[in-house]
């Protein structure tokens, strides 16, 4: 079996969704950059942006009340119920191999017909990673139908503060850069409504998307955009030209 390392992400499935690849795959990048960044974030950010909440990190007051981009961001790892990640066999027969750019890549497939499009369709999004130092990280990835989720990383010692906070980080930065990559308008608008709406002050939205620009999970320039209203407001006023309407 692999031994659990810091730069391996773990994805279920090759084509399980053009919309949900890419952000698996930048939520599981934030995972591994707050990893390295451990002793330098975490305990500051459960002080500074503490999440308030009586029981389960789902019910949706938790993300109204904490000013969250998701439910899930308010997810603890100390107290909230989470599976690990499966073992992956090593048997040769077991999986296609591929090295792209300095990245390796496992694929694991039911009829272990694994073609050069699917490893290119892995490797396109795993290059589309927004910042360096988010792509930097990412040195496997593994591709295995029997994981739980949709994607995982493997990490360990690491400081309780970390377990507290590290959904809300990953979450932060995969909604941050959704809000500027797509034109998913529920999306947009929570973001917007976060920063510059009804909850722009109990979300600590602008505190946090500074701190993630120091560290690398987004760049200057998607803080400069998310930062700027105007800009912001024309994504939000664009992507509702988006919305399938049902009569």
């Amino acid at each position: 079996m692999f031994e659990p390392c810091g730069n391996t992400i773990y994805l279920k499935e090759i084509y399980d969704s053009f919309k949900s690849i890419p952000d698996a795959i930048i939520h599981e990048a934030a995972h591994l950059l707050h990893y390295s960044l451990d002793d330098n974030i975490s305990k500051g950010w459960v002080e500074r942006f503490p999440i308030r909440r009586e029981k389960d990190w789902d019910l949706p007051r938790v993300m109204i009340e904490n000013g969250l981009v998701t439910s899930y961001a308010g997810f603890d790892h100390n107290i909230d119920k989470s599976k690990n990640v499966p073992g992956v066999e090593t048997k040769r027969s077991d999986y296609t191999s591929f090295n792209r750019s300095g990245v390796e890549f496992l694929i694991y497939s039911k009829d272990n017909l694994v073609t050069e499009n699917d490893v290119e369709h892995v490797f396109d999004k795993v290059s589309s990673i927004p910042t360096s130092t988010l792509s930097n990280l990412v040195k496997r990835v593994i591709v295995n139908p029997k994981l739980n989720s949709l994607a995982k990383v493997s990490i360990e010692n690491l400081t309780l503060d970390f377990f507290m906070c590290t959904e809300d980080v990953a979450e932060s930065t995969r909604v941050f850069h959704r809000a500027l990559s797509s034109n998913d308008f529920p999306i947009i608008g929570h973001v917007h409504a976060l920063l510059y709406g009804e909850f722009k002050n109990i979300g600590f939205a602008k505190d946090k998307i500074k701190l993630l620009c120091d560290y690398g999970f987004l760049s200057t320039e998607h803080a400069n955009n998310l930062l700027c209203e105007s800009f912001l407001f024309d994504k939000l006023r664009e992507s509702s030209k988006y919305i399938i309407k049902f009569f």
